[in-house]
């Protein structure tokens, strides 16, 4: 999974790309208003993690993302204003991990600056991808 989000203009925009044996099965594309960059970062992870595990004969999950900082949230257990997503996520890999012992969970950091191909793309996608608002009235 290839996962980046950026804010442009008060509006998150987060794609993420699932991918199963080297091919794309999921792109998906999210926009929200007035949400923080580690809040949105945190969601993109979420929702990537629960379209991972709900597919069949997923045994490891590779999370590729320029945030790899703001992951680092999902495993703190201590307070902190992002624990509705750390716990949901938390709560997907418990069941991910109980139902096979072999399963595994990495994380990828890749900068924004990479060459690397795939995330490349994810990136160039999400810059190209600007949408204003339809009610610019709930951006105050």
């Amino acid at each position: 999974m290839i996962a980046d989000a950026c804010i442009w203009n008060n509006m998150a925009t987060s794609i993420s790309y699932i991918h199963l044996h080297n091919s794309l099965v999921i792109k998906t594309i999210y926009q929200v208003v007035n949400v923080t960059t580690t809040e949105f970062e945190l969601f993109t992870i979420r929702y990537s993690i629960n379209k991972a595990v709900k597919k069949p004969n997923v045994n490891q999950i590779v999370i590729i993302t320029n945030s790899l900082h703001i992951a680092r949230n999902i495993f703190d257990s201590s307070l902190h204003p992002y624990q509705i997503q750390s716990i949901s996520i938390s709560c997907k890999l418990r069941d991910f991990f109980n139902s096979n012992i072999n399963n595994c969970i990495n994380f990828w950091d890749c900068s924004s600056k990479s060459k690397w191909t795939p995330y490349s793309l994810v990136d160039k996608n999400i810059r190209m991808f600007n949408i204003s608002p339809i009610y610019f009235c709930k951006l105050l």
